[in-house]
């Protein structure tokens, strides 16, 4: 059975010893849950990945209204896509937003995270299969848990660093919010170097085929 966010937000008020919500109310709990998913996803765009099927009659490709960042494409018309870079393509080939036909690569402007190109520009519609990193909030407390349940005491920390941190004047509870907010970004940094290592030992066995 999933987690809710209910179930979330009471083992939080356990843990803030509040469990009558006299100084965090529920609603504000379920914003610091919030604030928390979207810290993950910044630092991990892949915790919210999906996977859609794009039409494109054009060279442009915006992706769905919730996304937040485009990890991948999958292919086009079910035929591998290589990624270019799209500085080498703007010095090599300056026109290449006007050249037509069967689309091989794609590319994306580091700075619009929404946006990706085709290259060659289709000259009929295509279908692109992509992978996006999505926008995620809960909106009541009978949602699930959005992310991986081995995720639920990370986000706790979150949600308990800024609990905290509203009496930070008090040096107390300064010094427990940023236990907690420590704890939040070394569980992200060691995932990040656990998935970073995982990734070289997968290119290494390739190498050695």
């Amino acid at each position: 059975m999933s987690v809710t966010i209910k179930g979330l937000i009471d083992r939080v008020a356990r843990d803030l010893i509040d469990v009558r919500h006299v100084r965090w109310s529920r609603p504000e709990l379920m914003d610091f849950v919030n604030d928390a998913i979207s810290a993950m996803v910044i630092r991990q765009p892949d915790l919210s990945r999906t996977t859609a099927m794009i039409e494109s009659s054009s060279y442009q490709v915006s992706l769905p209204a919730d996304a937040y960042q485009i990890l991948a494409v999958n292919h086009i018309n079910q035929q591998a896509a290589q990624f270019v870079n799209i500085h080498k393509l703007n010095q090599l080939y300056p026109e290449w937003r006007k050249t037509a036909g069967v689309p091989v690569c794609w590319t994306r402007n580091e700075l619009d995270e929404t946006t990706l190109f085709l290259y060659p520009s289709p000259q009929a519609p295509v279908n692109v299969e992509l992978v996006y990193s999505r926008t995620l909030q809960v909106a009541s407390e009978s949602d699930a848990f959005p992310l991986p349940e081995i995720y639920l005491g990370v986000v706790s920390d979150f949600v308990m660093y800024r609990a905290y941190n509203k009496d930070s004047q008090n040096p107390a509870e300064g010094q427990k919010a940023q236990l907690h907010l420590q704890a939040f970004a070394t569980a992200l940094g060691d995932k990040t170097a656990t998935d970073n290592a995982k990734a070289q030992m997968i290119q290494s066995s390739e190498g050695a085929r």
